[in-house]
């Protein structure tokens, strides 16, 4: 037992360890290092040190201040409770005790009936196991059957619909299909409020209008009337046969109609370009035609989409760079154009916007489609661990 008072070992290592200590700032101080000290300053502390400090038991009074005893005793104990890592196995102790009372209890029933039972040990049977969350930022490790099905509840009451999740979702529920053959009266009612809505959040407006629905361009409508021409174009950038303006048309031929779908992603030399991109892409919608959205769409399905906007948005950008239907006119130019010139400039430039509204919704849903899926994964691996 470790004695108390003069004779404690552990007190006279911390005597020892405060001379040294001191008597090595002595030595320094008197070779030349000022710790910052004014060279009077020097003079006193080593007069102080030589005279106070390392004389009798002035020095475990002095080295207190500079070494507090109860900090690094706390220091201590810390270290030991970290390095022990007595929570962190806790519940593999825990886990080991558990199994040898089933083991014991089932032996209890074996005796009693006079036949092999395992009613309590079977819950324990293949554990410990580790299962990676769905966040992908942790693992949990399960050391029996009732932990797995606490976590199985858990993970059942957070699998929702990606339609709940997602802000106007009602605009990307259709199938390619249904986006082509779309009605008017659909269109009106289930995309025209997300475009306003991202025309609202986004803070964008239609070519050639400020905020408050003025122009000083020469054009012959109004701010409403130029809504409901783009109201109309919208439509026919989903559903038109023919193609017109930078997308009208689009969507249908790059899905269903006479264009190349079937480039392969990379080129002999491997290069990767945006017209085989589109093709690829238009391809997978086209198996997908009739493909409506729901819990169990992949997130593949949503990036597609994503791709195929973005994609076709720069092939009409670099396709157009420099011809008069380019968005990016200078103001002189956009002087000199008649009403009917401003007209055409003002749609092309404008259809953008139902691109950008419909990438957006998708982008969203494929987060949530991507958390699902991991979520499934997640489920997939617990059930997996449930004995029967």
């Amino acid at each position: 037992m470790e004695k108390t008072g003069d004779d404690n070992i552990t007190v006279d290592r911390y005597d020892l360890t405060l001379r040294l200590f001191f008597q090595h700032m002595l030595d320094n101080l008197r070779e030349g290092t000022s710790y910052g000290l004014r060279p009077d300053e020097v003079i006193q502390a080593i007069d102080y040190i030589e005279g106070r400090v390392l004389q009798g038991d002035n020095i475990k009074n002095i080295g207190n201040y500079y070494f507090p005893l109860g900090v690094l005793t706390a220091t201590q104990l810390i270290y030991a409770d970290y390095s022990l890592n007595t929570a962190g196995r806790y519940s593999q102790t825990n886990y080991r005790l558990e199994l040898e009372e089933a083991g014991a209890d089932d032996g209890l029933l074996t005796a009693f009936r006079g036949l092999t039972t395992s009613q309590f040990s079977v819950a324990y049977r293949g554990f410990p196991q580790t299962i990676t969350t769905y966040t992908q930022d942790n693992e949990i490790t399960y050391y029996n059957t009732h932990e797995v099905e606490r976590r199985l509840v858990y993970i059942n009451g957070i699998v929702n619909n990606v339609g709940d999740l997602v802000d106007n979702y009602e605009a990307i529920d259709f199938s390619p299909r249904q986006f082509v053959d779309m009605s008017f009266q659909d269109f009106e009612q289930f995309i025209l409020p997300a475009i306003e809505s991202y025309m609202e959040e986004s803070d964008t407006g239609l070519f050639g209008f400020n905020d408050q629905g003025e122009t000083s361009l020469n054009f012959n409508f109004s701010y409403e009337e130029g809504f409901d021409l783009m109201v109309n174009r919208w439509y026919e950038m989903l559903t038109a046969r023919e193609r017109g303006g930078r997308f009208v048309g689009n969507l249908y031929h790059d899905i269903f109609g006479d264009s190349d779908r079937t480039l392969t992603l990379r080129s002999p030399n491997g290069t990767i370009t945006n017209e085989r991109l589109l093709s690829t892409t238009s391809a997978y919608l086209n198996i997908s035609q009739d493909v409506n959205p729901s819990i169990y769409t992949p997130s593949e399905y949503y990036e597609a989409w994503i791709t195929y906007y973005q994609t076709r948005e720069e092939l009409e950008r670099t396709s157009r760079v420099g011809q008069n239907i380019d968005r990016d006119a200078s103001p002189d130019e956009l002087d000199d154009m008649t009403p009917t010139q401003l007209r055409d400039r003002f749609m092309n430039s404008s259809e953008y916007i139902l691109a950008n509204t419909l990438v957006s919704i998708y982008e969203s849903a494929q987060e949530e489609a991507i958390t699902l899926e991991n979520i499934r994964t997640e489920r997939n691996s617990l059930e997996k661990l449930i004995i029967e």
